[in-house]
């Protein structure tokens, strides 16, 4: 999880990924539901304009795991994890 975060802290759309499922199973992190929704939503940001085949599936992969985890989240989570994802930054 350490390299995961480094990673996407960095930019790296595939460790951001690989972190939000981290966070949404709770393997290596404790489970936290927003910060899973934060990575998945930074993650597709970062793979959209990629329009090589692992990206776009990678981007599909997010934006299913994301849709899934504000369906069982708080709508005021959901407004948070927005809000914490608009503002991300490396």
């Amino acid at each position: 999880a350490r390299w995961y975060r480094r990673a996407a802290e960095q930019s790296q759309p595939f460790a951001q990924f690989n972190l939000a499922q981290m966070y949404a199973a709770g393997e290596g992190v404790q489970q936290d539901d927003v910060a899973a929704y934060v990575w998945y939503s930074v993650a597709d940001a970062r793979l959209e304009p990629d329009r090589r085949e692992a990206s776009v599936a990678a981007r599909a992969r997010a934006v299913e795991a994301r849709d899934a985890l504000a369906r069982r989240m708080r709508p005021e989570d959901v407004a948070e994890a927005e809000r914490q994802a608009r503002a991300w930054r490396p």
